[in-house]
C-alpha cells in the first residue's frame, strides 16, 4: 500500500497480517520529494535506462504462476529515499 502526506510518500511492502510468516511486519519505504520528484512504472521491455537522478529502481520477480521473472519495473527520483523494516 502506498500513503502520502505533503510531499511524503511511504510505500509498505510485505504481508501485514499477524498471521503471517514474517509476524506482520512490512518494510516502508519513505520518500520525501522535496521540490520536485516522479516515481513512475514501466513495463519490463519498455523500461529506460537508469539516470544518475534514479534513487531507487524497483523489479518485479517471478511469483506463483510466472516464469518470466516480472513485468514491471519501478523508478523513483527524489530528494531524500530512506527504508527501514525488520
Amino acid at each position: 500500500r502506498m500513503e502520502a502526506v505533503g510531499k511524503n510518500l511511504f510505500a509498505f511492502f510485505g504481508d501485514s497480517s499477524p498471521s503471517s510468516p514474517g509476524g506482520g511486519d512490512d518494510v516502508v519505504v519513505h520518500v520525501h520529494f522535496g521540490m520536485s520528484g516522479a516515481w513512475a512504472v514501466f513495463s519490463a521491455d519498455s523500461e529506460p535506462e537508469v539516470r544518475a537522478t534514479t534513487r531507487l529502481r524497483l523489479e518485479e520477480i517471478a511469483g506463483p504462476g510466472r516464469v518470466d521473472g516480472g513485468g514491471l519495473a519501478a523508478h523513483l527520483s527524489a530528494m531524500t529515499v530512506q527504508h527501514g523494516g525488520p
